[in-house]
C-alpha cells in the first residue's frame, strides 16, 4: 500500500526549513522507490501532504504523473488572537473532510493492487503490418491538429470524428 498521507512537524520557521517542503521532498523520494515502478504504468499515486510549522497548518494534495504535481489546498493560522474559536471549528471541519479523503484514498489503492494496467495504446492508431516478416515503423505522436492544420496542445471535441494527429516516423 502506497503513502494515503504524508505529515511534516516542525517547531518554528527559518533555519529547521518549512514542513510542507520536507512533506514534499518526502512524497518525491517515496514516488522514486523501485517498489512502486511497475504501478507507475496505471496509478499517478494521489497523496494528501501536510505540513504544520509553529501556528501554520497546511495541506497540500500531490501526483506522479511522471514529474510531481502539488497543489496547496489550505494554510490556515492556528494563532490564539481574537479569531481563535473561528479556526478551531475549521480545524475541526478539515480533519472530518481528511479522514473522508483517507478512506476514498484507501479505497482507490485497494482497486490500483488488483486491476491489471490500462492499455493506452488504443487512444492512438498504430499502423498494422501487412507483411509480418517487415519491421513495423513506431511512431511518436506530438500533437492533436484541428480542422484548420494548426498543432494544439489540447484535446479537441470533433464530435464522432477522429482527430487528425501530428506525429513522427522513427524507422526501425
Amino acid at each position: 500500500m502506497f503513502a494515503m498521507l504524508a505529515l511534516e512537524l516542525k517547531n518554528s520557521l527559518g533555519l529547521s526549513g518549512d514542513a510542507l517542503s520536507q512533506a514534499i521532498v518526502d512524497y518525491c523520494k517515496l514516488v522514486s522507490r523501485d517498489q512502486y515502478k511497475s504501478f507507475r504504468k496505471y496509478c499517478n499515486f494521489p497523496s494528501v501532504l501536510i505540513g504544520i510549522t509553529a501556528n501554520r497548518f497546511e495541506i497540500s494534495i500531490a501526483v506522479c504523473v511522471g514529474p510531481v504535481y502539488v497543489t496547496k489546498l489550505l494554510t490556515l493560522d492556528l494563532s490564539m488572537d481574537f479569531h481563535a474559536s473561528d479556526n478551531i471549528i475549521c480545524l475541526a471541519r478539515v480533519f472530518k473532510v481528511l479522514r473522508r479523503h483517507r478512506l476514498e484514498l484507501e479505497k482507490y489503492y485497494q482497486s490500483v493492487k488488483t486491476s491489471p494496467p490500462p492499455k493506452l495504446s488504443c487512444l492512438f492508431p498504430n499502423p498494422t503490418p501487412i507483411d509480418l516478416s517487415k519491421p513495423t515503423p513506431k511512431l511518436s505522436y506530438r500533437k492533436f491538429l484541428p480542422r484548420a492544420g494548426q498543432p494544439t496542445s489540447h484535446i479537441l471535441d470533433l464530435g464522432n470524428t477522429p482527430p487528425p494527429l501530428r506525429c513522427t516516423l522513427h524507422p526501425r
